[in-house]
């Protein structure tokens, strides 16, 4: 923007950004327990933002960075538009709803479901 007070001459530059549309699509996912499962959190838009993950709403990723580091079979794949939440040896610990989010003014996230089919118990009665 440019505007003039009485002599003076003022220049102010304003940065409007616009709010990340997601390039990926809310999943409900059925994986076998053992397996690997991956989420996608691809945006069109991601300089200036910040990809947040959740867990049950419990925040499990900030940027590029895993919170709690025991947690071994989490990890993510950086893209140039965002990054993958994959998930390795899957066990019904991991059935949940996995949501990530972008750091925007206006709340924008893709909501992930998870469930782990478990291996049959097979038993035989004499």
């Amino acid at each position: 923007y440019e505007y003039e007070i009485d002599d003076n001459h003022v220049k102010e530059e304003v940065l409007i950004t616009k709010t990340p549309q997601f390039l990926s699509h809310p999943q409900e996912i059925v994986v076998n327990e053992g397996h690997t499962v991956r989420l996608p959190c691809l945006v069109d838009q991601l300089e200036g933002f910040v990809l947040l993950w959740r867990k049950n709403e419990q925040i499990i990723s900030v940027g590029g960075h895993i919170l709690d580091k025991t947690e071994s079979k989490i990890d993510l794949e950086e893209s140039k538009h965002g990054n993958t939440l994959v998930i390795t040896n899957v066990d019904k610990t991991d059935e949940a709803h996995f949501d990530c989010s972008v750091s925007a003014y206006r709340k924008t996230e893709i909501h992930h479901k998870v469930q782990v089919r478990v291996k049959p118990v097979i038993r035989t009665i004499p």
